[in-house]
């Protein structure tokens, strides 16, 4: 909690690693600190490090409050960050075909399929991320120009920046906004 406080109200990404560096070593092996420290190895260009945390991790798929997810996708985005595109686009694959497995089973749920159109973007398949995102979009019940938590990225990664800035603009304006849009 503290490292979000750090992270998020604050904006000192200094803070919130040590607050982290503060866990035991064997916290790093539960989803909640391991995805935390790693998200926030990225955010401090620390790509390298994100991924030796994540190597340990045993599971394909990460749930905790900080991140529920396919592992595969930290990966990739720590090797994008680390300029290794290649090595990106493989874990990027890799986390597809988790969330494809896991949409076998469940079809209808709206957060893998958000996760699936993201994925699609970002390995370079345009168009059927588009479809999917649709797809999502029906099934949360929004309309196709709106975007929510799940889809932003989406849309960041689909070129549509300025959907994404506008949507961004409404929410730091919110009556009832989410403090964490402002960081």
């Amino acid at each position: 909690l503290k490292s979000l406080l750090e992270h998020t109200a604050r904006e000192d990404l200094d803070a919130a690693q040590a607050a982290l560096d503060q866990l035991p070593a064997a916290a790093l092996l539960e989803d909640d600190a391991a995805s935390a420290v790693a998200r926030l190895r990225i955010y401090r260009r620390e790509p390298d490090k994100a991924l030796e945390i994540l190597r340990a991790i045993p599971r394909d798929f990460l749930a905790s409050n900080w991140f529920i997810g396919p592992k595969a996708h930290l990966t990739g985005w720590a090797h994008e960050v680390a300029g290794r595109k290649d090595a990106a686009q493989i874990d990027w694959r890799v986390a597809l075909f988790v969330v494809e497995q896991r949409l076998a089973a469940t079809p209808n749920d709206p957060d893998l399929v958000s996760w699936k159109a993201e994925l699609l973007s970002v390995v370079g398949e345009r168009d059927e991320a588009e479809r999917i995102l649709r797809l999502y979009q029906q099934l949360v019940g929004v309309s196709d120009t709106e975007i929510d938590s799940n889809s932003v990225d989406t849309f960041l990664r689909l070129g549509r920046r300025d959907e994404v800035i506008a949507w961004l603009s409404a929410q730091l304006h919110a009556e009832k906004r989410n403090p964490k849009w402002h960081a």
